[in-house]
């Protein structure tokens, strides 16, 4: 995490997954541990404390982000207008 928040779990049980370019960060929530299928996706604003839990997995979070069915508070307006873009962590 950029910067330490008040959590909304235990650390251990959130998983770096991404990184906006504003500098949210999104994580999998690993409740149940045993189950990766059951975790959820949340997005910690890098401004406050605020977390957004997304109920279901990760390709569903980007689905429905990208077909604006879902609405992250913390993502900027314009985020889908910009061009998309992937990079891999070495």
């Amino acid at each position: 995490m950029s910067e330490w928040v008040e959590p909304l779990c235990p650390p251990r049980q959130l998983q770096p997954v991404a990184v906006t370019s504003n500098g949210d960060d999104i994580f999998w929530l690993m409740e149940p541990p045993e189950n990766p299928d059951r975790w959820k996706v949340t997005v910690n604003d890098l401004d406050s404390e605020d977390w957004f839990i997304f109920d279901g997995p990760f390709t569903a979070f980007l689905l429905s982000f990208c077909t604006n069915d879902v609405i992250v508070p913390s993502f900027p307006d314009d985020l889908l207008g910009k061009s998309a873009y992937f990079t891999p962590t070495p």
